[in-house]
């Protein structure tokens, strides 16, 4: 089961996403051995995370239009291959399946096809440009297609129109994608965590070598530097609050996770 979750995230941009952290990790490494002050290298490390994260959000924005995002047909893909890991996982999921999943897949289907035909005959009604004429039909494809984005939209239509069948199935999708997505958005965010960290701890080091302190104060500092850029779970979430603080909202549904695991662990109300 691990090998074939990190397979299916290798091919869903965790590779290409490391990469992006790699190159600006790269990047903040030449700020902390540049010889300008404190709060320079603050304002440009700013500017490097901001352009990091610029990056990595249009490598997820484009993976996440790609049909290879789904957990389950990336299963059933390596089960006709004949991987028997693959079909235990599928056969376990059998069960858990809403029953009204199939119900509404077939009539999401003939929907598209009634709505793609009407629409087609509105477009020969239309006197359009050659060029015109091939971005509406470009439009059609998109809008009528087969896929799981436009049966989501299928669901809350039919929802609005108070159908309680598409809402339980909507909400089982929805679980259902929560759970494949964490562990490999977690795990991105924690590599983040842990180079932001290192880097942080090397300036904060840099900045104590200009202090002049006694035995016990420079003791006192090295000890107190280490609490704050330990990797650790309380420190990850004061990193993923920081993160939200810079508009970084994609760190919200992992925050309250790990804020809620952090207060059970340690019996706290912090956090």
């Amino acid at each position: 089961m691990k090998a074939l979750w990190q397979e299916f995230i290798k091919q869903n941009g965790a590779e290409e996403i490391q990469a992006i952290r790699d190159k600006f990790y790269q990047e903040k490494m030449k700020i902390v051995l540049l010889g300008v002050n404190r709060k320079t290298k603050n304002e440009l490390m700013k500017i490097v995370r901001n352009k990091e994260r610029a990056e990595i959000n249009t490598i997820r924005l484009q993976l996440s239009k790609e049909q290879t995002k789904n957990w389950l047909r990336f299963l059933q893909d390596k089960a006709l291959a004949g991987n028997q890991v693959a079909l235990k996982v599928l056969q376990s999921k059998k069960a858990k399946i809403n029953p009204y999943k199939d119900e509404l897949w077939t009539a999401f289907i003939k929907d598209q096809q009634q709505a793609l035909h009407l629409a087609k005959n509105d477009l020969h009604g239309k006197v359009l440009t050659p060029e015109q004429r091939e971005e509406e039909i470009k439009a059609l494809a998109t809008d009528y297609a087969i896929t799981q984005e436009n049966f989501t939209r299928y669901l809350k239509s039919e929802i609005a129109n108070g159908n309680e069948k598409a809402l339980s199935v909507l909400e089982a999708k929805e679980k259902e994608q929560e759970i494949i997505n964490y562990d490999e958005i977690r795990t991105s965010f924690w590599k983040a965590f842990e180079q932001d960290q290192a880097i942080a701890y090397k300036l904060a080091k840099l900045d104590m070598q200009g202090k002049i302190l006694s035995p016990a104060q420079y003791i006192e500092e090295v000890q107190e530097l280490k609490e704050n850029y330990e990797v650790n779970q309380k420190n990850f979430v004061r990193y993923l609050q920081n993160e939200l603080s810079n508009g970084n909202k994609e760190v919200l549904s992992i925050l309250k996770y790990e804020q809620r695991i952090y207060k059970d662990t340690h019996q706290t109300s912090e956090y």
